[in-house]
């Protein structure tokens, strides 16, 4: 268990510190992060569900949560990897789901 490669991890929170600085949109952020996680594996285990916990930890940053299903969020999230989903889909798919927190 454990990181697999510290350096991806860095290089993840440098993207997403630039993509907030930008101005990028909450959906996109936690879409590249998820992507990111789910696609470069840089934990020995977990990276699906921590990929997904990362994204929703970022639009819960932006007053938001991604409301969806568990059994729908498991089939899109490991569908990532083994079905090249893009960032962009994934950002779409987040918008789709995000909703205000209460």
């Amino acid at each position: 268990m454990g990181v697999r490669e510290e350096g991806s991890l860095d290089l993840l929170a440098d993207r997403l510190r630039q993509m907030v600085r930008d101005g990028f949109p909450p959906a996109e952020i936690a879409a590249s992060a998820l992507h990111f996680i789910v696609s470069e594996h840089p934990f020995w285990d977990a990276n699906h569900r921590t990929g997904f916990e990362m994204a929703q930890l970022i639009i819960r940053a932006f007053s938001l949560r991604i409301v969806a299903p568990p059994k729908e969020v498991e089939i899109y999230v490991r569908g990532i990897d083994r079905e090249g989903v893009t960032e962009a889909q994934i950002g779409a798919w987040i918008r789709r789901r995000a909703e205000s927190l209460p």
